[in-house]
């Protein structure tokens, strides 16, 4: 039977039995599916099956137990997770409609993903960071193989296997800092690396998202940042692409949508819904709720198009601050360049609602289950590598 080890502070290392397997099996299941949506958007997906078996198993199984940060981290986000229930309830009662009942679903769903992230995190180390990483290039190079021969030519704005352009440019800034993330305790061989980088940026440019183009440029930049050697790599590979896509129809669709930003109907702050937070700033104390967007006029029919600035309208001050405690309590102990990934998929929130996207909450647990200073952090062992040789070069005889 396969053996398995742990990052220092974690748990013993033990025997894999089937149980294990099945486990680690639900979460590379459950990334390679998450591009893949066969049903309208706001329902289960298949990767929203796999969670379900994971959350069965793990209940099955029992001892569930996380480290005292983690479980800071799951408090706080079931607080937040109870004033959404609550508020939605109350004003379902109020307006006598249950569509604002849908919203609390998908905060309950994103709140199991977490804690079942954080635990499974815990449980297996390093080799569940493994796992993560080789998934999410799987699904990486699913996409771009695939792209060809699923292209739509009569939409300039691809999808790949999503619904909309939006939710393909918001995997590629959820799972590419995600997977960077994991590099802190997964060592990725600098060409994989770039290789990764370049599908990213092909999916990107696909989807032709402004908000997602934008937020991929300081998470690639963010990630090749680490060493000369990286920030030097990507360059070259933003030479190369340059180079190869100049003259393109999509390098030429890329340059028209980021030139255009702030010329569009739908690019300003009014469109996107921000300008109802000081026209009905009475639900800044508790919170309005998500749903019924009729009641805040003809012109705001649809959501607030922000994930940050929801959290705050839709469930007030209380809401808000609960949001952010359960933030701070991810970033207290974790390491910072783990916590820089976070701005990324903020960024793009900040022209649409991102927080119903299970992989967000996975992004959170991801940061809050890296430690500053990790002992198998990649980074350590290697200039620890390196100063064990220079040491043993300066013992050896003249």
């Amino acid at each position: 039977m396969a053996t398995f080890s742990q990052p220092a502070g974690r748990a013993t290392p033990r025997r894999l039995e089937l149980t294990d397997l099945a486990l680690l099996a639900g979460c590379v299941a459950y990334l390679l599916l998450k591009p893949i949506y066969l049903f309208p958007s706001g329902g289960p997906q298949l990767a929203d099956a796999v969670v379900a078996g994971l959350a069965v198993l793990l209940l099955l199984r029992g001892a569930v137990r996380l480290h005292p940060a983690a479980a800071d981290v799951g408090l706080f986000a079931g607080l937040f997770v109870f004033y959404v229930v609550l508020v939605n309830f109350a004003w379902a009662m109020w307006l006598s409609d249950l569509s604002m009942v849908k919203a609390p679903v998908f905060y309950f769903y994103n709140f199991m993903m977490l804690m079942i992230w954080l635990q499974l995190d815990r449980e297996y180390g390093s080799l569940f960071a493994r796992c993560v990483v080789y998934a999410i290039l799987g699904a990486t190079l699913l996409q771009v193989l695939a792209s060809p021969f699923v292209v739509n030519n009569d939409m300039q704005r691809q999808t790949v296997f999503f619904n909309n352009p939006n939710q393909l440019a918001y995997w590629v800034v959820l799972a590419g800092s995600l997977l960077f993330v994991y590099s802190l305790r997964v060592h990725i061989p600098l060409g994989m690396k770039i290789a990764f980088a370049g599908g990213l940026i092909y999916l990107a440019a696909l989807s032709l998202s402004k908000a997602g183009i934008i937020a991929t440029a300081p998470m690639l930049g963010l990630a090749f940042a680490r060493s000369r050697r990286q920030t030097i790599a990507a360059l070259a590979l933003g030479g190369l692409l340059f180079l190869v896509a100049s003259g393109t129809t999509l390098f030429e669709q890329v340059a028209w949508r980021i030139g255009n930003i702030g010329e569009q109907s739908d690019d300003n702050i009014v469109s996107r819904g921000y300008a109802r937070i000081w026209t009905y700033p009475e639900h800044l104390l508790l919170g309005a709720g998500e749903g019924r967007f009729d009641r805040f006029g003809a012109w705001t029919v649809k959501e607030l198009h922000s994930s940050l600035a929801t959290v705050l309208f839709s469930y007030g001050i209380p809401g808000f601050a609960l949001f952010c405690l359960m933030l701070w309590h991810v970033c207290r102990g974790a390491s910072p360049y783990a916590a820089a990934f976070l701005v990324p998929p903020f960024l793009f929130g900040l022209a649409h609602q991102g927080m119903r996207s299970s992989l967000l909450w996975v992004l959170f647990a991801a940061v809050a289950s890296s430690r500053r200073g990790e002992a198998d952090s990649i980074e350590s062992r290697e200039r620890a590598g390196s100063a064990d040789e220079g040491t043993d070069r300066s013992r050896r005889p003249t």
